[in-house]
């Protein structure tokens, strides 16, 4: 979901959802400088990118490990 959360008085645009979270837990793991993309991101863009999986990780949330690819 995105779009403005909060107050009268406080509010912000923003996105929440599953999708961000993921997306938030998922750079967490990511060393400096590198860049992670996931299965469906891979999927959408495979002809378009250089990228190479990596051993699933474990994410917070999550009960199967998550497929992740690097730039």
């Amino acid at each position: 979901m995105v779009g403005k959360l909060g107050t009268r008085e406080f509010f912000t645009n923003t996105a929440v959802g599953d999708t961000v979270n993921l997306f938030q837990r998922r750079e967490g793991t990511a060393q400096l400088g590198q860049d992670l993309i996931d299965q469906a991101t891979y999927s959408a863009l495979v002809d378009m990118i250089v990228a190479d999986p990596l051993v699933p990780i474990l994410l917070t949330g999550k009960v199967l490990p998550v497929t992740v690819f690097t730039l």
